[in-house]
């Protein structure tokens, strides 16, 4: 989920110890309630959480993700729906394409196309919300079918297509 350019630009901070002193007390929590407790060190909770996610799909059990992580609703499919507890919001499919302009398949792109401040995703400068929109519903994949010669894009989506896959 995460690009090279991610992970390269990342400034990683030292938890702070108030966040830190919860750790222990939450897997407690979770073993009491007889939840199986997973943490891989080294890997993004983002992709522990993804491929967990994929694996219950493929053998046909429904899937509750609860996140306010936007680049999640990449996950969303007619078995995995995200909730965000904090807005009290359910998104499945149809939901996603409403909130964000794009099926959740296209989700890595439309980000990687605006930009994610949060994930540290620079985008293409000069590509915003709904030029990501009308690229990605009229042409699915922009750096498959974008070429330089169209005109009335921006000019810096010229040289985006060797950086989208990275994004």
């Amino acid at each position: 989920m995460m690009s090279s350019l991610n992970i390269t630009n990342r400034i990683v901070l030292p938890m702070p110890d108030d966040l830190r002193a919860q750790i222990e007390p939450l897997h407690a929590m979770v073993k009491a309630m007889g939840l199986p407790l997973l943490a891989v060190s080294g890997v993004e909770a983002d992709d522990v959480i993804g491929t967990l996610a994929r694996e219950a799909e493929k053998v046909g059990r429904p899937v509750l993700i609860s996140t306010g992580d936007k680049d999640m609703a990449q996950l969303v499919t007619p078995n995995i729906t995200l909730i965000n507890t904090m807005t009290n919001t359910i998104l499945g499919p149809d939901e996603v394409v409403n909130k964000y302009g794009v099926p959740p398949e296209l989700i890595i792109d439309f980000l990687a196309l605006m930009g994610d401040s949060s994930d540290n995703i620079p985008g293409v400068p000069g590509v915003g919300e709904k030029t990501a929109q009308a690229l990605l519903q009229g042409l699915g994949r922009p750096w498959i079918r974008c070429t330089p010669s169209r005109k009335k894009l921006p000019a810096s989506l010229s040289a985006a297509p060797k950086r989208w896959p990275v994004n």
